[in-house]
């Protein structure tokens, strides 16, 4: 039995192959892949997204993290170059005392 449903544009009727029990059944398993793989693709993209949200979040901590490290390191070196210079002047003020010793004793 051929199965016939509407008709062309011309007065044509449009004959179907197959039973139309089959072109449905056909129909609803393509609807349910497309539905499974939307729901995968949607899946991925909140997978994507948490991603880069946590990414995005040890990006920050990073960088805070290196910010605190510049600092105390900028810190630590003036500490540094402060009891270098106070060294410095301390040596300098004694060599000064020293060279003055020795001209007035000469």
């Amino acid at each position: 039995m051929e199965n016939f449903i509407g008709s062309s544009s011309k007065g044509k009727r449009v004959l179907l192959a197959g039973p139309p029990v089959q072109k449905v059944s056909e129909l609803e398993g393509l609807q349910n892949q497309y539905i499974e793989k939307e729901s995968k693709i949607q899946e991925l993209k909140k997978e994507k997204e948490s991603k880069i949200q946590e990414l995005k979040k040890d990006m920050e901590l990073v960088k805070r993290r290196l910010e605190k490290i510049k600092q105390e390191v900028l810190t630590d070196n003036m500490e540094a170059v402060k009891a270098l210079t106070d060294e410095f002047h301390r040596l300098k003020f004694e060599y000064q005392s020293l060279l003055n010793e020795s001209g007035n004793l000469g």
